[in-house]
C-alpha cells in the first residue's frame, strides 16, 4: 500500500513540474529562477539543476560521481570553459499547484500557439520551457518548424548559436522580432559540451525553407550543415507498435534524422564496411588453406625422407 501511495505521489508531482532549458549557469541561478517563475507564473515549491558543467578536479577519483557532483553544484565549483560566458545548463521546477505549471506551459512553452506564445528570459538567455511528465520523445520542438544543425564546434552555446542564426536570417527575410525561438545543442553527459549538433526552433513555418538556404554558411570557421528534422525509422517504428496507431500517422515527436542525401551515404558506408568484413574473412580462410598446404608439403618431405633412410637400414 505504501509503495502505491508513493507511486501515486510521484505521478502528481510530476505533473506540477516543468522542464527548462537554456538556464544560465551561476552560483545564484536557483534563486533568480525561482524568483522569476514565482513572478510570471506562480508559486514554486522547489527548483533542480541538471547537466551543469562542473570542474574536473572537484571531483576525487575515489568518490561516487553522482554524489561528489551534487555537491560541487551546490557549492558552485562550475566549469565555465564549456560554453564560455554563454555556459547553460537544464533545470526541472515544481509548482505548488497543477493548474499553474499547465498555464506556464500553455504561454511560454515551445509548443504552445503563436498567438498566445510568450518568451521568458534570465540573465540574456532564452529560456526553453516544456511539461517534465512526457516522454524524451515528445519533449521536443515542432517537427514542422524546426531543421537539424550539425557540424557546430564543441564549445558552442544556445546563445551564441542563436544570434548567428537570427542575424543570418533577417538578412533574407524581413521582419519584425527574432526569426528563431529557441535552441537545444545535444551535449555530453559528462563533460556538458557540445556534442556538434543541436536544433533550431523558428518562430514560424513559413522560415523554414528560409533556415534550409543556410546550409554550408561558415560559423566560428565550421561550414554549418541544415537540414529538415524527420522521424527515424526507429522513432517510426515505436509509434506503428503502439495500440491504435495507423502506420504512416502523423506525429509532432521527432529524433533528428538526417535527410535522404546521407542516409544514402550511410546505406553505402555500411555496405563498404559489410564488403571489408567479407573480404577479411576471405583472407582469413586462404591464409589457413595456404598454412594447411604448406604443413602436408612438409610431411610429405618429411614422409619421403623416411622412406629413404628405411631403405638404406635394410640394405
Amino acid at each position: 500500500p505504501d509503495t502505491a501511495d508513493d507511486g501515486a505521489e510521484d505521478k502528481e508531482k510530476n505533473k506540477r513540474t516543468i522542464f527548462i532549458g537554456n538556464v544560465p549557469v551561476g552560483t545564484k541561478t536557483k534563486k533568480k529562477l525561482k524568483r522569476l517563475l514565482e513572478k510570471e507564473c506562480g508559486p514554486v515549491e522547489s527548483v533542480r539543476l541538471r547537466a551543469v558543467p562542473i570542474k574536473a578536479s572537484a571531483i576525487p577519483s575515489n568518490s561516487s560521481y553522482k554524489v561528489m557532483r551534487k555537491v560541487s553544484v551546490n557549492k558552485g565549483n562550475f566549469d565555465m570553459e564549456a560554453g564560455g560566458e554563454n555556459a547553460s545548463c537544464i533545470a526541472y521546477a515544481v509548482f505548488k499547484n497543477l493548474t499553474d505549471a499547465v498555464e506556464t506551459f500553455k504561454v511560454f512553452g515551445t509548443k504552445s500557439s503563436e498567438k498566445t506564445r510568450k518568451s521568458m528570459s534570465l540573465d540574456g538567455h532564452k529560456l526553453r520551457i516544456d511539461l517534465a511528465e512526457s516522454d524524451e520523445h515528445s519533449r521536443v520542438f515542432d517537427r514542422r518548424r524546426t531543421v537539424f544543425v550539425g557540424n557546430l564546434p564543441f564549445s558552442s552555446a544556445e546563445e551564441t548559436v542563436m544570434a548567428f542564426i537570427n542575424a543570418e536570417m533577417r538578412k533574407k527575410v524581413k521582419g519584425k522580432g527574432p526569426a528563431v525561438e529557441a535552441v537545444r545543442l545535444v551535449r555530453d553527459k559528462s563533460t556538458n559540451l557540445c556534442k556538434g549538433i543541436g536544433y533550431i526552433l523558428l518562430s514560424s513555418t513559413d522560415l523554414l525553407e528560409t533556415a534550409l538556404l543556410l546550409d554550408g554558411k561558415l560559423f566560428e570557421k565550421r561550414k554549418l550543415r541544415v537540414n529538415r528534422c524527420e522521424r527515424s525509422e526507429k522513432l517510426k517504428k515505436k509509434n506503428d507498435k503502439k495500440p491504435g496507431s495507423a502506420k504512416g500517422s502523423s506525429s509532432n515527436s521527432f529524433e533528428g534524422a538526417r535527410t535522404g542525401k546521407l542516409r544514402d551515404g550511410a546505406k553505402i558506408r555500411l555496405r563498404k564496411k559489410k564488403n571489408d568484413q567479407l573480404l577479411k574473412k576471405k583472407n582469413t580462410v586462404s591464409k589457413r588453406k595456404r598454412n594447411a598446404q604448406k604443413e602436408s608439403r612438409k610431411e610429405r618431405q618429411f614422409r619421403k625422407k623416411q622412406k629413404k633412410e628405411n631403405k638404406t637400414t635394410i640394405r
